[in-house]
């Protein structure tokens, strides 16, 4: 099943990027507040060098304007191609890399970068395979250099049960059929048994897909409704596309502890002000790395 995640659906995938906006994208305040450190770094060295971990449209257009040399290392080539639909600038200063996070510097090589961004690239990795992941940064950084990064959390405001969900689901079903509201709808169920588990720190597409078809099998909800109606993944509910895919949502005071060893936190930005949840922060990173 796990090499499901790198073939041709994900190319559809930009379909959903462009139905979705924040918490689950960067936001324009966001990326700004990125975009004035790298302002500000570039008025000391005009030769600045990039790694983006992903190929994050907003991030890419940004690196663009600012006529920054990028390069962009991805696992699955397909995304990029997905993801280069939605870009607005072409940076003629672009490269794609094909290859693995957690081997970073054996791709790329070491004391390359001036700074690396992504959104959310170790949300995406196992919570164990994590200080392989802050170890590769650490190494293809140049000694000082920045780790800028947005991360989701399940810092909600409101919980629902699976009962409360489907309740919802019979008085409002013109509701649910907003892409982005039955998004919300399915994270608020972080708290149902099995869906976060402390084991894996992080937010299993595979248990909500099975507690859906379970409970609704109990009301006589069929599979075809269930996929148009309360999956957000068209064709999905099976999971032929996402697989057993685990969405890595540690507490910010976990994170901050874990990565302390390779990076200092220089900056902190809570994503506070939505007004049903918080699950976004955007840190930027200093490396520890003096030579």
């Amino acid at each position: 099943m796990a090499k499901k995640l790198y073939n041709s659906l994900w190319f559809q995938f930009w379909k959903i990027w462009n139905k979705i906006g924040p918490p689950w994208r960067p936001s324009v305040k966001e990326i700004k507040w990125w975009e004035k450190k790298i302002v500000e770094l570039n008025k000391s060295n005009k030769n600045l060098k990039a790694l983006v971990l992903g190929s994050t449209p907003e991030i890419r257009d940004m690196l663009a304007k600012n006529k920054i040399d990028t390069t962009l290392l991805d696992a699955n080539q397909s995304m990029y191609e997905a993801m280069n639909k939605l870009i607005k600038k072409k940076n003629n200063r672009e490269k794609l890399v094909v290859g693995n996070w957690l081997e970073m510097e054996k791709v790329l090589g070491e004391n390359r970068f001036d700074f690396v961004i992504g959104d959310a690239p170790h949300c995406n990795l196992a919570y164990k395979t994590w200080p392989r992941f802050f170890d590769g940064l650490y190494n293809v950084l140049k000694p000082g250099g920045y780790f800028m990064v947005g991360s989701i959390t399940l810092e909600f405001n409101e919980r629902q049960t699976i009962e409360d969900l489907f309740n919802k689901y019979k008085r409002k079903k013109k509701y649910f059929k907003n892409f982005k509201n039955r998004l919300w709808e399915l994270y608020q169920l972080a708290d149902e048994k099995g869906v976060w588990t402390n084991e894996v720190r992080g937010f299993s597409y595979e248990a909500v897909r099975k507690l859906l078809k379970r409970e609704g099998a109990k009301r006589k909800i069929g599979l075809k409704e269930l996929d148009e109606n309360l999956w957000f993944l068209s064709g999905d509910i099976n999971g032929e596309a996402l697989g057993n895919y685990v969405e890595v949502m540690p507490t910010l005071e976990e994170q901050i502890n874990l990565q302390s060893k390779w990076f200092y936190l220089d900056e902190l930005y809570l994503i506070l002000d939505h007004s049903a949840f918080k699950i976004r922060r955007a840190m930027i990173l200093k490396s520890k790395r003096l030579k």
